[in-house]
């Protein structure tokens, strides 16, 4: 099975390497990258889950559930990442953490947040 790198909503479709294991290619595809509010979205969901949850960037491996870790990637737009999940709920959490990847961080509509009011 070959994963789907099309970068959709439905994210790509995670690669099981033994029993739970999985592995995926994401693409980060909103234009301001992943900063401080798409990594706070990502490690609230990762830390859902009981696998274990890490994030390669060319010879970079963080931890996917920390925040300051994922920080440290600094990946821009068009930035392809390893997500690799292990554990018990390893499919599940590899399928939910590349469909938000693979939304932009629902920051696709505007492209960004919205200022907050004074």
């Amino acid at each position: 099975m070959a994963a789907n790198v099309n970068g959709d909503a439905q994210g790509p479709t995670p690669v099981r390497v033994d029993a739970n294991h999985y592995r995926s290619q994401v693409v980060i595809v909103n234009s301001m990258g992943l900063h401080a509010r798409p990594a706070s979205l990502f490690v609230e969901r990762a830390n859902c889950f009981e696998s274990n949850v890490t994030i390669q960037k060319g010879s970079d491996e963080v931890d996917g559930k920390s925040i300051l870790q994922l920080l440290s990637l600094s990946a821009e737009e068009g930035t392809a990442l390893v997500l690799e999940t292990r554990g018990p709920d390893a499919e599940a959490a590899s399928i939910s953490l590349s469909q938000l990847v693979a939304s932009g961080f629902d920051e696709m509509d505007g492209d960004s947040v919205a200022p907050s009011s004074p």
